[in-house]
Parts: structure tokens; sequence; C-alpha cells
């Protein structure tokens, strides 16, 4: 019946916001780093606790790495970033067969976590993914709900209207009879009766049909007022996604480094957004600690940048080559 079916058109398609929303959790664009915020420590103000001696020869003497200062406000125990360094220093050593690092209590190169602008702007970033991803969640509970609503919807008009037009053909046949016995301008008592009955069954029908149909109403009236709730929910995640583009800008930021010079050798870690991030970052650090320049090719660890969330998490070939030319074998 065309007015119920009216209602799919009122069915809110939201299929380019999930798409967006799965972009938002796969995809990270860096953010800016804010005024005043550190990228490089001070080595003046650097405590020389630290003080070691740089290996000479990387070829014959592993890297000794530990654990320096843990802001607490990145909420990772020291114990899970020592997992963390141990993780990353034995996928270089077991990735190239040599001995490039050794995990110590003190000493060597120093892994810090240090919290500033960036790793706030990564929280919040984080943050309004999440909120962005539970209204997106509830969108499609709700439009699903409304799917189910509208087939009930058409399924109910299709039955009213099957029921209508039985109804229909009952009364053309009863009003044929009547015209039939107002011609012949007699009836007896007991036909009389049988179209007495027959009217009062009709009427009946009638009635219910009015019935149904008035609930009809009032349910195309509900899903009515749903689809336009999806409408809306639709409308407020798009500003969401707007603002949130505005808010978070993919510009670069320096995530991590390795710092080396005559009083101080350490690896920084600015911002962690997960597990599988920092062991990226602490792979990259790494390298630059043996002494590795950045790669040209994207998909590399040594690449000097990527998107955070995305990309190989893992060592490539093109590292690992790079790793052994930095002491070829004799």
């Amino acid at each position: 019946m065309k007015e119920f079916a009216k209602i799919g058109g009122y069915l809110v398609v939201v299929g380019a916001i999930l798409y967006l929303g799965a972009r938002i959790t796969r995809s990270r664009p860096s953010l800016p780093t804010p005024a005043g915020s550190a990228q490089k420590k001070d080595a003046e103000s650097i405590a020389l606790s630290n003080s070691d001696p740089i290996p000479v020869d990387i070829c014959r003497h592993p890297l000794r790495l530990s654990i320096g200062q843990v802001d607490p406000q990145f909420s990772l125990e020291r114990a899970a970033l020592a997992a963390a360094v141990g993780k990353a220093a034995a996928e270089w050593n077991d990735a190239t067969g040599r001995h490039w690092f050794q995990f110590v209590d003190t000493g060597g190169i120093a892994v810090n976590l240090l919290f500033d602008g960036r790793q706030e702007s990564l929280q919040q970033r984080s943050d309004e993914e999440r909120k962005i991803a539970e209204a997106i969640a509830a969108l499609n509970r709700i439009q699903q709900d409304l799917r189910t609503e509208e087939d009930v919807l058409h399924a109910r008009a299709s039955q009213w209207e099957s029921s209508r037009n039985a109804y229909e053909a009952q009364a053309a046949v009863y009003n044929s009879r009547v015209v039939d016995i107002s011609r012949n301008e007699a009836i007896d008592q007991e036909e009389a009766l049988a179209l007495e009955q027959e009217r009062r069954k009709l009427a009946g029908i009638q009635r219910t049909l009015e019935e149904a149909r008035q609930d009809l109403g009032r349910l195309q009236g509900e899903t009515l007022r749903k689809a336009e709730q999806v409408h809306a929910q639709e409308v407020q995640i798009q500003n969401q996604l707007s603002d949130f583009k505005a808010r978070f800008p993919p510009i670069p930021f320096k995530e991590a480094e390795h710092i080396r010079g005559a009083l101080v050798n350490e690896i920084n870690i600015y911002a962690v957004t997960d597990l599988e991030e920092l062991h990226r970052a602490l792979l990259h650090e790494m390298g630059h600690a043996i002494g590795l320049a950045h790669s040209v090719e994207i998909d590399s660890i040594m690449a000097p940048q990527h998107e955070i969330g995305s990309g190989s998490t893992n060592l490539t070939a093109g590292d690992v080559n790079a790793a052994l030319n930095v002491c070829p074998v004799d």
C-alpha cells in the first residue's frame, strides 16, 4: 500500500559515517606538538646516572638497555615498559642473528617515558575517538531497530491490504444479491435472514479493518519519528567528525627519539597510543642506536614518518639487511 511503503524513504543510510568511523580506529593522523613541549632534553639538565661509556664497537659489544624515567601519567608500569623493551631488543637480535642489545637493571641506554603535550593530545584524541565510536555503535543499533520496525510495518500493511481486498470481494457479492432481490421485489424469510447475517458479518470485518488501519497509522507515525531520530543522530555524528578533524589535524610530530652525546645516551618516548605503537617506536629508536639512518621504504620500521595505528610494527627485510650492513661479516 503506497501510503505505508513511503516510510522506506525515511531510512537513513550511514555507510559513509561507518567508513569514517572505521578510519578513526584504523588510521591515527599525528598531532601537532603543543607550544613549549620538549622534544629534546637539555643535556646539562640530565643526571649523570647513565654514565656508562658508549661502546666504541657495537659489532663486538652489545648495547645495554635499562629503564630510566617512567612518568605515571602514561599509566604504564615499569615492568610493562621493561617487557616492551626486552621484546623489541629480542626482535632485533633474533631477526639479524646478532647480539645488538642486552637488557640490564641500570646503566647503558636509558629508555624513558616522558609525558608532555604530545601524549596529552593523544589521550584527548583517543577519548574523542571512543565517544564517536560509541555514538556510531548506538546509531547502528537504532538503525537496525528501525529496519525491523519497517519490516513489521510493511508486513502488517500487506496483510491489511489482503484482508481489505477479501472484504471488498465479499461485499461485492452481498451487494449483487441485494440488487437481484430488490429487482424481484420478493424475498422469503430464510433468504432475508441469510442476508442479514452476511451484512452483520461484513460490518464486523469492516470494523476490524478500520481498527487495523488506525493501528497501522500509529505504527507508521512511530517509525517516522524513529527515522527522524536516526537522521538527527547522523547529523550529530557528522558534526562530531568535522570537529574531530579540526581539533586533531594530521600534523607530524616526534613521538620518540634517540639522543646520543658525550654525556648522554638515551631513548625518549613521548607518545604511546598502545603497546603495538610502543613496540614500533622502540624498534625505530633502537635502529638509530645501532647506527641506522632513516629508510626511504615507506613500510620500513626505519621510515622517517608513519601514520599512527597503521603500517607494520615489525622489522622488514630492508631493516634487517641495513642492520647487517652495519657490521659486515669479514
